[in-house]
């Protein structure tokens, strides 16, 4: 059960989450040994600091829920969220600019992303 337990991201990006949803969130990770937990980007630092001298990681995602921000946006949620402790960063693609025909811009998205983190 442990193995499988090590692929679980135990996730809460409900937009009204409290501190202490994110403290049961994290405890419940340590307990069961998940491999990561994803909480919205304003709770990374009181998730890293809830789950120090563990082996589960913090995730965040940028451009969360739809993924119709602008680059520059996701670029800064992605460093902002790096510098509060991110160890994964997931990002919502940007399906509108997809559906228009413009892979290019949606792959230079994706790329500042990645350089960010």
């Amino acid at each position: 059960m442990q193995d499988l337990a090590r692929h679980i991201e135990h996730t809460c990006l409900r937009p009204d989450a409290t501190a202490a949803d994110i403290e049961r969130l994290c405890a419940e990770a340590r307990q069961h040994h998940f491999d990561a937990v994803c909480v919205n980007g304003c709770r990374v630092e009181l998730a890293r600091h809830c789950l120090e001298d563990t082996e589960v990681q913090v995730a965040t995602v940028v451009g969360f829920p739809l993924g119709a921000a602008d680059a520059d946006a996701k670029r800064y949620e992605t460093e902002a969220a790096i510098d509060a402790g991110a160890q994964e960063i997931d990002v919502v693609l940007n399906v509108g600019r997809l559906k228009d025909g413009e892979p290019q811009l949606v792959l230079r998205e994706l790329r500042d992303v990645v350089e960010a983190a």
